[in-house]
Parts: structure tokens; sequence; C-alpha cells
């Protein structure tokens, strides 16, 4: 996870000078940890943070940065909508910044950094995900990690090599 919190830093630098407010949005986000760490490192008052999972059963409580909803039939209006955002001008529209792990089956993975390039217009995507489910399509850098871990809910921890990938849009 810190290598995914240094690589969002890295690639968002040019971009913190625009002054424009950013949407940071983990898709998949579970018991959110990725998202805790993304606001404490980017802590500002004209950011937003939010999360998505469609199992509420892992999502933690009382965290209001959480919502219940199946990312892949999210708009960019409800992700402003969940973040108590309305833009009046284009100076004002947000960058959205999507981070996390997508779900780790079938192509996923893909259809997340595509929903968030092509339907949240995302200006940067930031996964870390198994070796397995890698995808180089569109992706503009591609991190190995031979000895990452991933922690589930059950705090079992599977070590596996895993990638940190990253796509971008123009923006």
């Amino acid at each position: 996870m810190k290598q995914l919190i240094q690589q969002v830093s890295q690639q968002l630098q040019s971009h913190l000078q625009c002054k424009r407010p950013i949407i940071f949005v983990e898709p998949s986000c579970g018991d959110a940890r990725i998202l805790i760490q993304v606001k404490q490192q980017f802590a500002s008052n004209s950011h937003a943070y939010i999360g998505y999972d469609i199992d509420s059963t892992v999502l933690p409580p009382n965290l209001p940065v959480v919502k219940c909803r199946d990312y892949l039939q999210t708009s960019l209006a409800d992700v402003l909508k969940d973040c108590n955002f309305n833009p009046t001008n284009q100076a004002q529209q947000p960058l959205v910044v999507v981070v996390g792990g997508p779900p780790y089956n079938g192509d996923l993975p893909l259809q997340f950094v595509n929903h968030s390039l092509d339907n949240l217009g995302a200006a940067l995507v930031v996964f870390i995900m198994p070796f397995r489910c890698r995808h180089d399509a569109r992706a503009i850098q591609t991190l190995e990690l031979p000895n990452c871990f991933f922690e589930f809910a059950s705090q079992e921890r599977i070590t596996q090599p895993s990638v940190l990938q990253i796509w971008r849009s123009e923006i």
C-alpha cells in the first residue's frame, strides 16, 4: 500500500499546483484501508474522498465516505453527489483520481479501469493487483511487486507476485 500512495503522490505533483479540487475514489474499497491512507496523505478541505463496495458487510461502520454501490453502475454525477460536490463552472470541475484494487477475477480489473477513464473521466487510475490480473492496455506504467501481500477481512495474508499499474487520461 505504501508504494501505491507514493505513486499516486508522484503522479499528482504537477496537478496539485493547478488548485483544482480532487475527488479520490476507491472503487472496491472493502474496509477502506487504502482510502483512509489516501485521505491522510492528501488531507485538504478542497479534496473529497469516496469509497464504494457492493458488499455492505465489509464496509466499516460509521465511516460516511463509503457507500454500498456497484462501481460499474456509478456515474460521475453519482460521485459528485455522494461527495456533496456541486461545481458551478469548468474551473471548479474536480480531478477524479481512482485508487485501490479492483476485484481480481475475470475481466473485472480491465472493466474497472475502462469505467474509471471512460465513464468517470478519471485523470489518474492507480491499481495494485495480483500479477495474473495485469492489463497493459492503456497503462502508462507497470511496477512489479514480487513480495506484495494481500490481506483479507479474515485477517488472512496471502503473498503473491503483484503489479502496481497506472493509467492516465489527458487532463
